[in-house]
């Protein structure tokens, strides 16, 4: 299961998407993001905060090769 989450103006956490997957793998995680950047891609300064897996970073880059991941 996937989940993404945002702060809202009181710094509450706020759910704004999930989805469920067979696997964490590449594909999985390409196809969450990709999902994320249709429904977010209207915000500019979009922050992705993650553990820096290798699969994650990989989605992130196939999704976006033009952002940076800290």
């Amino acid at each position: 299961m996937f989940v993404a989450t945002a702060h809202d103006g009181s710094e509450q956490l706020y759910p704004i998407a999930f989805g469920y997957v067979d696997s964490e793998n590449n594909l999985s995680w390409e196809w969450v993001l990709d999902c994320l950047k249709g429904g977010l891609d209207h915000i500019d300064d979009l922050v992705f905060i993650s553990d820096r897996h290798a699969i994650i970073e990989a989605g992130i880059f196939q999704c976006n090769p033009y952002d940076m991941l800290l």
